[in-house]
């Protein structure tokens, strides 16, 4: 689906590079919705942009909670406690 955006998303940026004045009435009342438009899918863009991070961040918090639950002392330092014996 990302792949997807961006190869849209390159090919308007192709298209608007092709755009040359002078415009016509028609020309400037669609450019105009065109902008209009621009606006709402950079919105939803950022909308799902912080809902796949928000996701990221949920899986990275579940992957961390079920390891803590598969080995609950992987995060103990051995050393605590430890009685080394000196003497040979």
């Amino acid at each position: 689906m990302i792949l997807r955006i961006t190869s849209m998303l390159d090919h308007r940026e192709e298209l608007l590079k092709g755009v040359q004045p002078p415009f016509t009435a028609n020309d400037k009342r669609d450019f105009d919705q065109i902008v209009a438009w621009s606006d709402v899918i950079h919105t939803k863009f950022a909308e799902l942009k912080q809902q796949i991070q928000l996701d990221m961040m949920q899986l990275k918090r579940a992957k961390s909670s079920k390891q803590q639950y598969v080995n609950p002392y992987q995060n103990i330092s051995t050393s605590d406690g430890m009685f080394y014996d000196k003497r040979k």
